[in-house]
């Protein structure tokens, strides 16, 4: 398409361009002077990722931000966190000013409930649907910061309001993280570890009683000696039978009374070896019972450490927990645009309409314009042609 071509195709359309450019931009601006403009308010909060979500002072392992930030961004969207700041500003109790705009949105939005298109909402229900939509929470990139905005025809009341989110959030994220009543749970278990400590040790002691344990050892040690004494003599003797053996028969006198000593000797091993089993195992049963003792202690003191833990945790404020508000809302002073840039956004805006409509104009025109497009179409030749002339 040449410029001559171009030219030609806005002096054909001048009409509608003009016409639809002047009714975007003239619509646009009416509505820029008639509808209240929104102020927005912004609050930062930091939310330390690698502490303890509710007692701060906690190091626990780093996780990854993202995973954080989102997790905290869901609490802090929460309906339960809307219905509470609703329920303190009490925003839906505020009288509202008529305009020419709510009028007709009110009869629209009636008309529709009429038909029953629509379910009615009461105020505060709907104050609340509005916070869930409107207030946004978007975290800083790469850090754990997080910016909250929220829009509002009232400049003081979305400061206001904002802040209470912050506050509220708080609050829930404090209650989401300490478990209720989790105090008394480590409480119960700590009591019954210690006594059931007490009463292993008690049983110890009662085992210890029926015998001297520091002479058990000293006890064996005697023992171990006097076996090892007596099979050595048992030995010698066996050794000495075999000679006499070679020698006698076995009705000798000299063969009668070896044998009859080591009779008396197996007698005796056998009676120390039934001894130091019995050693053995009352030794050995200490041994258990204390391993016992210290690993019911080990648990005792989990659970002291738990239950201590848990009482921190029951005592949380906003003071201890690792959500800190950087920056509170203030009231903006400024809308958050002006008049001026909706105005150009409508220049911008209608001249692409504009031009958009007279395209479309263009590709549906059926009309013959000319002698030399009739020629073309038809394929005969135009004889005459009578000009037209518009009547004033």
């Amino acid at each position: 398409m040449t410029k001559k071509d171009i030219i030609k195709f806005l002096f054909k359309w001048h009409v509608t361009i003009l016409s639809c450019f002047s009714l975007i931009v003239i619509l646009v601006t009416l509505l820029a002077y008639f509808i209240p403009a929104n102020y927005e308010a912004k609050l930062t909060l930091i939310i330390e990722g690698n502490r303890g979500p509710v007692v701060r002072s906690d190091i626990v392992p780093q996780i990854e931000i993202a995973g954080v930030m989102n997790t905290e961004r869901e609490i802090l969207l929460s309906r339960s966190v809307m219905e509470k700041v609703i329920d303190e500003i009490r925003p839906h109790e505020f009288p509202e000013k008529e305009t020419t705009v709510s009028l007709i949105r009110d009869s629209i939005l009636n008309f529709f409930y009429d038909l029953k298109l629509l379910n009615p909402v009461d105020k505060k229900e709907g104050w609340i649907q509005s916070l869930m939509r409107k207030v946004d929470a978007e975290p800083l990139a790469m850090s754990y910061i997080m910016e909250i905005s929220y829009k509002n025809k009232n400049a003081k009341l979305s400061a206001e309001i904002l802040n209470s989110v912050a506050n509220h959030y708080i609050e829930k994220h404090i209650q989401v993280f300490s478990a209720s009543g989790i105090d008394d749970f480590y409480q119960k278990q700590t009591e019954q570890a210690k006594q059931k400590t007490i009463e292993l040790r008690k049983e110890l002691e009662t085992y210890k009683q029926g015998f001297l344990v520091p002479a058990i050892s000293d006890t064996r040690g005697s023992f171990s000696r006097t076996m090892s004494d007596l099979i050595e003599k048992s030995n010698g003797l066996k050794n000495e039978l075999i000679q006499l053996k070679e020698n006698y028969q076995e009705t000798h006198p000299k063969i009668t009374i070896i044998k009859k000593q080591l009779v008396d000797l197996d007698k005796q091993i056998s009676k120390l070896q039934s001894r130091l089993s019995e050693i053995e195992f009352r030794e050995n049963k200490i041994r258990q019972m204390e391993a016992f003792i210290n690993t019911q202690n080990e648990t005792y003191l989990g659970y002291l450490n738990k239950y201590e833990n848990a009482k921190m945790t029951a005592l949380a404020t906003a003071g201890t927990s690792n959500v800190r508000i950087i920056e509170y809302a203030k009231p903006p002073v400024t809308p958050t645009h002006p008049r001026l840039f909706y105005i150009i956004l409508a220049v911008i805006g209608g001249f692409g309409m504009a031009i958009t409509l007279a395209i479309l104009r263009e590709y549906f025109d059926q009309r013959i314009e000319n002698s030399r497009l009739a020629e073309e179409i038809l394929e005969i030749p135009v004889l005459a042609t009578i000009p037209v002339h518009k009547i004033r």
